[in-house]
């Protein structure tokens, strides 16, 4: 590198980042979303300056557990490129360089790294839960979308498909891997009703998405008017409908600055159930995510996919309340299937509460 190597130089930009030849779209883009709030990338490293001796801890979030994960600063290098192989940023800082080695080093090596999914490099690089909006209903797609904008939660867009045509894709130059950053939701108000638009990061490769730059006059006005500042070169503007139409799904990681995680391991038989017990002194907003162990981290074999699970949440009644000695128990939520990652959220009142899970399967010990 050119002069005195640095973790971090000056603010974090995701368009620093440059993707290299692994391969690894959807995790390369996972570090541009989360760039977007410099906090979720500073939070991976214990220091926060180059180190001399080239030791550096990660701090990932794997199987709903935190750990932290020792690397060095060896670098897989292109001898013919003159350049590091793998993904790096135009800048003289390691920090891109140093996450991708430690994501390939929890999944066993570089190439094991290569395919996966944005939601498990969200959910390692955060601790936090993540949820798909599938995109059946506008009005629900725009009123989860502006929800997640206002509480600081990381989004994408995500052109995936249940049924890959890959030339459907190559006439769009759309690039299903890829995660879309969602970086600002406007609303405009105009005579004949409302504009609803979302502005989303151009990655720079996607020819199509120039259609939505947003240099008409018309919209100038209107976001002038507004108070809504006019994209930059590398986002676009591109309304709710387009949006819909152009992308399958959003996916949205409840991580913000007021997050904090902790975790329990727990160990059980199928068929058997766990009840936890957890006590809150204030009000807050509370996600419980049961874990199951994710194949990347366990090894790729058919004995271990995910078990079905089932989980309830539910407020142990006061003793005052009428209904407490009949039904101790105020169900609140409930879910079930096949996922690694069954999460319930829910705005909580001060008082106890338990979680209730159950793993079926045939009888033998699973984490």
């Amino acid at each position: 590198m050119s002069g005195e190597p640095q973790l971090f130089v000056g603010d974090i930009d995701p368009n620093n980042i440059v993707e290299g030849y692994l391969g690894n779209s959807y995790f390369v883009s996972t570090l541009k979303a989360l760039a977007q709030n410099p906090k979720h990338i500073k939070r991976l490293f214990d220091v926060k300056k180059a180190t001399k001796d080239g030791q550096y801890i990660v701090n990932f979030c794997l199987n709903g557990e935190n750990y932290k994960v020792e690397i060095d600063d060896y670098i897989p290098y292109c001898d013919k490129m003159k350049k590091p192989a793998f993904s790096k940023s135009k800048e003289n800082e390691l920090w891109v360089m140093l996450i991708e080695k430690a994501w390939a080093k929890v999944s066993g090596n570089y190439e094991n790294s290569i395919k996966g999914l944005c939601c498990e490099s969200f959910r390692a690089l955060t601790g936090a839960p993540v949820d798909y909006i599938n995109h059946s209903h506008l009005s629900e797609v725009w009123e989860k979308l502006s929800e997640a904008f206002n509480q600081g939660f990381v989004m994408c867009a995500l052109a995936e498909k249940e049924k890959f045509i890959e030339s459907k894709f190559d006439e769009n130059d759309l690039f299903s891997a890829y995660a879309y950053s969602i970086t600002k939701i406007h609303e405009i108000q105009q005579d004949d009703g409302r504009t609803r638009l979302v502005r989303i990061s151009d990655p720079g490769n996607q020819k199509w998405l120039s259609m939505f730059k947003d240099s008409s006059k018309v919209l100038e006005e209107e976001l002038k008017q507004n108070k809504a500042s006019k994209s930059s070169e590398d986002s676009v503007l591109i309304s709710i409908e387009d949006y819909l139409c152009y992308f399958r799904t959003s996916l949205i990681c409840q991580a913000n600055s007021h997050m904090n995680s902790s975790s329990l391991r727990c160990k059980q038989n199928f068929g058997d159930h766990n009840v936890v017990r957890i006590s809150l002194s204030e009000s807050e907003k509370v996600s419980f995510t049961i874990s199951q162990f994710n194949q990347k981290f366990v090894g790729r074999t058919q004995n271990k996919e995910p078990a079905f699970m089932r989980t309830i949440f539910a407020r142990e009644r006061d003793n005052s309340e009428e209904e407490s000695k009949d039904f101790p128990y105020e169900y609140i939520d409930g879910k079930a299937g096949h996922e690694e990652n069954i999460t319930i959220s829910h705005d909580c009142q001060p008082g106890d509460y338990l979680v209730f899970v159950e793993i079926q399967g045939n009888m033998q010990k699973q984490n």
